[in-house]
């Protein structure tokens, strides 16, 4: 899935500033992709905040790629091992 419309960074401030509250945090990041009002993010805080949310999304985005690229790898060998034994079955991830 591809993000078909372009992030927009305000479109769900009003629940990352719910969440930045009720947490009583530093920081709160909010990202949506395919939401019923679109794809959109919300990064709230302090100063200090803001920069360990940076710090996070950029780990997170790495462990996430990584997962998928290991994902991947295991779906084509799948389907690699059924062309293999003849039996062309379905692949499911």
């Amino acid at each position: 899935m591809s993000i078909e419309s372009p992030l927009t960074s305000t479109e769900y401030d009003v629940e990352c500033s719910q969440l930045l509250q009720a947490n009583d945090a530093l920081g709160a990041a909010v990202l949506i992709v395919g939401g019923s009002r679109g794809n959109g993010f919300s990064v709230q805080g302090t100063f200090v905040g803001r920069m360990a949310l940076a710090d996070a999304l950029e780990l997170a985005a790495k462990e996430l790629r990584e997962s998928l690229d290991q994902q991947n790898e295991r779906t084509l060998k799948r389907m690699t091992d059924s062309l293999g034994d003849g039996t062309h079955g379905d692949v499911q991830a």
